[in-house]
C-alpha cells in the first residue's frame, strides 16, 4: 500500500466519526466537500462550526504527519518531503474548488482525499 493510501485510510477511519453541523446529506459515510464548505461559511459566525472545522483540519494534518512518519520509519515511504505540510482554511477551500470545480458534485465528493493530496503535493511528498 502506498504512503498516500496509508494516510487516506487512517484519516478516513478517524474522520468519519466527526459530526459536522450541516445540511448536506452524508450517504457514503465520508465528509463531503459540501460539508466542509458549509462549515467554512459558518465558522466566522458560529463557534461550533469553527471548532468542528478546526478539529477536522487538525485531525487531517496530525494524522497525515503521523502516518507519513510511520511509513517512512517502516521503510514504506520516501525519506521525507521537500517542505513542511501545512493547512489553512483558505488553502483548503482553494484545493477543494480546484479538486472538484463542479459544485453540483460537492454533496457526494469526499473532501479528505483532496485536502490530503493537496497538502502532500505542496510539501513535495509526491
Amino acid at each position: 500500500m502506498t504512503c498516500k493510501r496509508h494516510i487516506l485510510v487512517a484519516a478516513a477511519l478517524m474522520l468519519t466519526t466527526l459530526p459536522l453541523p450541516i445540511q448536506a446529506q452524508q450517504s457514503s459515510g465520508k465528509i463531503t466537500i459540501a460539508q466542509v464548505m458549509d462549515a467554512m461559511d459558518n465558522a466566522p459566525r458560529h463557534d461550533h462550526a469553527r471548532q468542528v472545522l478546526t478539529a477536522y483540519l487538525s485531525g487531517i494534518g496530525e494524522t497525515a504527519g503521523a502516518v507519513l512518519r510511520q511509513a517512512r520509519d517502516s521503510g514504506l515511504a520516501p525519506l521525507g518531503c521537500d517542505g513542511s505540510m501545512s493547512l489553512s482554511w483558505d488553502g483548503v477551500a482553494s484545493a477543494l474548488r480546484s479538486g472538484a470545480p463542479d459544485a453540483s458534485q460537492w454533496q457526494t465528493t469526499p473532501a479528505t482525499p483532496i485536502i490530503i493530496a493537496d497538502m502532500l503535493a505542496r510539501a513535495g511528498c509526491d
